[in-house]
């Protein structure tokens, strides 16, 4: 008997402690996640991205007026499209 309540006592001081290291190590990824979905870069793009199809048009990109880049470089893999992360560079 007196064991039974040892192992309880330890399961229920010890549950919270592991859900705790837990959401510590889920934390980051997720913070990190919504920080990227947040940076001026991010939003900026979404704001760019008129069509909302994930990537600048030729027209979109000239629309933003964007100093010191041009399409043709800014389109890495020449697809005619530039996504946010051909923007990022």
């Amino acid at each position: 008997m007196k064991y039974a309540l040892l192992v309880a006592a330890v399961l229920a001081f010890s549950a919270p402690a592991l859900a705790a290291d837990e959401a510590k190590e889920a934390a980051p990824a997720t913070q990190a996640t919504a920080e990227a979905a947040t940076t001026p870069a991010a939003v900026d793009f979404a704001k760019l991205d008129t069509n909302t199809d994930g990537a600048l048009s030729k027209e979109e990109f000239d629309a933003a007026k964007l100093e010191g880049k041009t399409f043709e470089a800014a389109d890495a893999d020449k697809d005619g499209k530039v996504t946010a992360e051909e923007l990022a560079k």
